[in-house]
């Protein structure tokens, strides 16, 4: 049973150890294409596929179409706000105006 244990641990460690060397190896290697610009090259192509889908074109146009409109919103909210506090102003000026005209007849 030792031997058997030892063989298989033994076999579990050159495991790791390949793990680790081809692990090490794709590393090295995405560094090499990485600093030679192949990879950069290929991601940046793959993305701009991506990104002149037609799908991602839409979700573009769709949520540039939502800010767009929660943008008016947002502003025609202000703008109500503001019309609104100066109504109530102008009112309150005027009933101030009447109160002391009638105060003083």
């Amino acid at each position: 049973k030792d031997k058997e244990r030892r063989e298989r641990q033994r076999a579990e460690r050159k495991a790791r150890e390949r793990d680790e060397s081809e692990r090490h190896q794709m590393e090295s290697d995405v560094r090499t294409r990485l600093a030679s610009g192949d990879l950069k090259a290929v991601c940046a192509e793959r993305v701009e596929r991506a990104l002149l889908s037609e799908a991602v074109q839409q979700q573009i146009e769709e949520r540039a179409a939502a800010q767009i409109a929660a943008a008016k919103q947002e502003e025609r909210t202000r703008l109500e706000a503001e019309r609104d506090a100066k109504v109530a102003a102008a009112r309150h000026k005027e009933d101030m105006r009447l109160s002391e005209a009638a105060r003083v007849h």
